[in-house]
């Protein structure tokens, strides 16, 4: 019985340490992805602010786990799709995950406001 006791203790054990070292690992995986997140968007908002046709587009951190997600309105779908190219040249950095959530429409600027 003795000996199936340290067995059982190891094993617990053993699985107490690679949990930890997962949680750590993701963690940290997490941080990295929204650090780069924060950074994409910092880049990205003053290009949007500067072409008249995104003043009402954001790009911002959404959920938790490295997601950038541009939102607002543009007015024609010739706007749409040269958003949809901007984002595309844009180069966003391969451990983040960019959302698109644009609709064409008339302005509404209070959408977008406390986003950025």
């Amino acid at each position: 019985m003795n000996r199936w006791l340290k067995v059982l203790f190891t094993a617990v054990v053993l699985g107490l340490t690679v949990g930890v070292i997962f949680r750590v690992h993701v963690a940290t995986k997490q941080r990295e992805a929204n650090a780069a997140v924060v950074a994409y968007a910092a880049r990205m908002q003053p290009v949007l602010s500067a072409d008249g046709r995104f003043r009402n587009v954001v790009v911002y951190r959404f959920g938790g786990f490295g997601c950038a997600k541009y939102y607002g309105n543009v007015v024609s779908d010739e706007d749409l799709a040269a958003l949809y190219a901007l984002i595309d040249r844009s180069t966003p950095p391969e451990n983040i995950q960019v959302v698109r959530s644009v609709k064409v429409g008339p302005a509404d600027p209070a959408a977008t406001q406390g986003l950025q």
